[in-house]
C-alpha cells in the first residue's frame, strides 16, 4: 500500500532510482528482512535501502499486519523527518 506523499516523493526520483525501487519492494514485499535491504526498526516504523542515499520508510498495517505501508521515500536525510 502506498500513501501519497510516498508516491509524491517516488515520482521526484530519477528513472534509474524508480526502477532500483520497484525491484527493492518486491524484496520487500516478499521478505521485509531480505538482506540487501538492510532494514531496521526506528521507534514505531522501518526504514529499508534501496541505495546507500535513498530510503523507504514503512510500517505494517496495524488492521493486517499482513500488508506493508509505504510511508515515504527519499534521500538519507529522509531519516530526519521521523
Amino acid at each position: 500500500m502506498f500513501t501519497p506523499k510516498f508516491t509524491e516523493n517516488l515520482d521526484k526520483l530519477s528513472d534509474n532510482y524508480r526502477k532500483l525501487t520497484l525491484k527493492k519492494i518486491k524484496f520487500l514485499a516478499m521478505d521485509p528482512r531480505y538482506s540487501s535491504l538492510r532494514t531496521q526498526k526506528n521507534g514505531d516504523v522501518f526504514e529499508s535501502s534501496v541505495t546507500m542515499d535513498i530510503r523507504i520508510i514503512w510500517q505494517f498495517d496495524p488492521v493486517d499486519s499482513s500488508v506493508i505501508v509505504l510511508l515515504d521515500i527519499g534521500h538519507h536525510d529522509i531519516l530526519n523527518r521521523l
